[in-house]
């Protein structure tokens, strides 16, 4: 399944101008209950491999979804603009993020949640209008130590959301 998202972000970043694909650590997708939606576009404009964990800035995610009690398998990771831009994302952009989003979403059937990190996240998950229930939050790339906390609680409500007490990832 990780190909199929590779494959569809590789389309994705085609259909951007100044767009370079991202390297996408989505896991699980047939199984996983969560999805991260973070904001990419002009945050991440080199192209570098944002999966979660896996960035450049391993430790302020690792830290939060560490945090939260997230554990391979329960999420899948996507951005709202599916590449890096050299500009800021414009309306159009959003729009086509809204419809690479939809598809990612169609690839999750279990998908208890979508979690929106950023504004522009916020905005693309908003006009996908996912069944999954939307939790949205701030980037943690842009927030100071005790913004980070709230956001590892964002993330944590996610998490209890999609795998009750007593529910494990592999039920």
């Amino acid at each position: 399944m990780t190909d199929v998202i590779n494959d569809l972000a590789a389309e994705a970043a085609a259909a951007f101008d100044g767009g370079v694909a991202y390297t996408y650590a989505a896991q699980d997708a047939l199984t996983a209950r969560i999805l991260v939606v973070e904001e990419g576009g002009l945050a991440f404009p080199r192209g570098n491999d944002i999966g979660g964990p896996d960035d450049v800035s391993a430790g302020t995610w690792s830290g939060i979804l560490e945090g939260a009690g997230f554990e391979p398998g329960m999420y899948s990771w996507w951005n709202a603009i599916p590449c890096g831009l050299d500009r800021q994302p414009t309306a159009d952009d959003k729009a086509r993020g809204r419809k690479y989003l939809t598809r990612v979403i169609a690839l999750h059937p279990d998908l208890e949640v979508v979690l929106a990190i950023g504004t522009v996240a916020h905005q693309v998950v908003d006009a996908a209008g996912p069944r999954a229930r939307v939790l949205k939050t701030r980037s943690p790339m842009r927030a100071n130590a005790a913004r980070r906390e709230e956001i590892r609680a964002m993330f944590e409500r996610a998490r209890l959301d999609a795998y009750p007490v007593g529910l494990h990832r592999d039920e």
